[in-house]
């Protein structure tokens, strides 16, 4: 190893040891991944169970009805589309990580 790869990990141990989240950006998709299927277990055994949904925010969609599924399906878009930016985010975060320490 050379002096030069040294000096950068070194720099990187020092910037994340400062760091004041301890997350690192696997860690960021791994909690995006989990949250995710956390909302769809439990919108599927709402809907398997009383065919009702509950939303954190309190808002209940009947799915026995197209109106309920309309919104339903919105809803899940939507956590979709929060999954897949911070899956992306993290992502991104590491090919940068990744160029950080392949500096020379």
């Amino acid at each position: 190893m050379s002096l030069q790869e040294v000096q950068g990990r070194a720099f990187i141990m020092s910037i994340n040891s400062s760091r004041e989240s301890k997350n690192d950006f696997a860690f960021g998709e791994y909690t995006a991944l989990n949250d995710y299927f956390d909302i769809m277990n439990r919108v599927q055994t709402g809907m398997v169970t009383n065919q009702r949904v509950l939303l954190d925010s309190g808002i209940e969609f009947d799915t026995s009805t197209p109106g309920g599924l309309m919104g339903l399906q919105v809803y899940i878009e939507a956590v979709n589309a929060k999954k897949e930016a911070s899956v992306g985010l993290s992502k991104a975060g590491v090919k940068n990580e990744n160029k950080w320490w392949t500096l020379q």
